[in-house]
């Protein structure tokens, strides 16, 4: 009885914490290639710090946007 007790506490685990690690993941990506565009596109060093401020902010409030989604209960993804 405790392996499955032990089984169903790492699928909970796991639907916590693949969507956050994924989410989390793409949030450090999207920041690489906001970095990487600034860079190559613009000359001046401060010019480009100031086309990547607005990209992180914009990203990372879609991160924390993403992840108080995903912290919804299904009923409430769905309009239910």
């Amino acid at each position: 009885m405790s392996e499955n007790k032990t089984k169903n506490i790492w699928i909970k685990f796991a639907y916590i914490f693949v969507p956050l690690g994924l989410a989390m993941h793409l949030l450090v990506l999207a920041i690489i290639a906001g970095y990487r565009l600034a860079w190559n596109y613009v000359d001046r060093e401060r010019i480009s710090a100031k086309v990547l401020v607005p990209f992180i902010i914009v990203a990372f409030s879609l991160t924390v946007l993403n992840l108080y989604l995903l912290a919804q209960p299904m009923g409430a993804r769905y309009g239910m």
